[in-house]
C-alpha cells in the first residue's frame, strides 16, 4: 500500500483511507484494483493493530509539534470504515491496459469501497470516481 491515511466521517469520526498509486510507466494498472482489494482485506483483518498503531504515530506526530494536538477518533473494529483511492497517473484513458484493470474491479467484493482518481495535469473532482461512474464514463470515451 503506497499511502495510508485517515478521513474524517459525517459521524465526526476518522476511517482509514488506502491510496494506490501508478504512473503511466507501471504495468501492474491491471491488477491494481485486486492488489487495492487484498490491501482493504489486511487492514480488515488486523484492523485493530493498524488503529493502535495510526494512534500512537499521531501522538507522536503531535508531541513533535509536527502535528496541532486534535482529538482523533479512529472507528473502531466493528464500525471499520475502509476506503480505497487507486490514483492513476497521466494513463492513457483509451488504453486496453486500463479496460483490463477495471473487468478487474468489477469482480471484487468492495468494487464500491474503491474510488478511481484519474490524475492529470488538472486536479478536480471530475475524476474521482466510483465503479459505477468510471465504467459509464470509460464506455462513453469508446465510443468517441
Amino acid at each position: 500500500m503506497d499511502l495510508l491515511g485517515l478521513k474524517k466521517l459525517n459521524n465526526g469520526k476518522f476511517g482509514f483511507v488506502i491510496i494506490e498509486l501508478k504512473n503511466k510507466t507501471n504495468k501492474d494498472i491491471e491488477d491494481v484494483f485486486k492488489q487495492t482489494q487484498r490491501y482493504i482485506d489486511v487492514l480488515r483483518r488486523h484492523y485493530d493493530d493498524f488503529r493502535k498503531t495510526y494512534k500512537k504515530v499521531l501522538n507522536q506526530k503531535i508531541k513533535l509539534g509536527l502535528l496541532r494536538p486534535i482529538k482523533c477518533n479512529i472507528t473502531t473494529r466493528e464500525e471499520g470504515a475502509v476506503e480505497a483511492v487507486v490514483i492513476l497517473d497521466n494513463y492513457n484513458i483509451k488504453s486496453k491496459l486500463l479496460g483490463r484493470a477495471m473487468a478487474g474491479w468489477k469482480q471484487i467484493k468492495d468494487k464500491n469501497n474503491i474510488k478511481l482518481f484519474l490524475k492529470t495535469n488538472i486536479i478536480n473532482d471530475k475524476f474521482l470516481m466510483d465503479y459505477n461512474k468510471a465504467g459509464k464514463f470509460l464506455q462513453k470515451l469508446k465510443k468517441v
